[in-house]
């Protein structure tokens, strides 16, 4: 009976250090990944919210660019755009969009520590003339400034971020949160094209 009671007694210690052990790492990951979105992300390239004139427009993008399109929308609304899928005077097409993943350090042990995040989206134009005179404008080559229909563009952003290869879980969340800051950056720079594109 003592030997029992010994042995219980020690599985229960046991289990009580393993519980422990558990919680200070879940602490040590979540402490990391505060610290790496305080200080191991770095964006290249500035924050600036653009406006445009009083225009009605429209975002068309395929399923896989779902998060791309409410995004560019969300943005147009705030920089003044009336976002209307009735009779609009602009269209804006989301063709495309990738990430590219390259490793900027390494530790000893060859693997990554530090990665690079290169987002690109890639899109069309379309103009809608909705008087003569504006029509005009438009069928005059020599003096009309704006993009033909499926004229092509594309845009790209890049961030840095340090990886932690022992809390992969910590990592690959903060990735994914640069990945979405990246995206709302290049949908900021879409949208000071756009202004460049109306006012020409």
């Amino acid at each position: 009976m003592n030997t029992f009671n010994f042995t219980f007694d020690q599985n229960i210690k046991r289990l009580r250090v393993f519980n422990l052990l558990v919680q200070f790492r879940t602490l040590i990951s979540m402490m990391t990944f505060f610290v790496l979105s305080g200080c191991g992300f770095h964006l290249k390239g500035s924050v600036e919210q653009s406006t445009l004139p009083q225009i009605k427009l429209q975002v068309i993008a395929p399923d896989f660019l779902l998060f791309s399109r409410l995004e560019l929308e969300r943005q147009l609304g705030l920089a003044g755009a009336d976002v209307s899928s009735v009779s609009p005077e602009l269209t804006v097409y989301l063709i495309d969009e990738n990430v590219r993943r390259r490793a900027l350090t390494r530790d000893e042990n060859g693997r990554p520590t530090e990665f690079e995040l290169r987002l690109k989206v890639e899109y069309s134009v379309n103009f809608k003339s909705n008087n003569a005179e504006r029509n005009a404008l438009d069928n005059a080559a020599s003096i009309s400034t704006k993009p033909q229909t499926n004229q092509r563009f594309s845009l790209s952003q890049t961030g840095t971020f340090i990886y932690n290869n022992r809390l992969l879980l910590a990592a690959e969340a903060r990735e994914r949160e640069i990945i979405k800051q990246l995206r709302e950056q290049l949908m900021m720079d879409l949208i000071h094209h756009l202004n460049q594109l109306v006012e020409a």
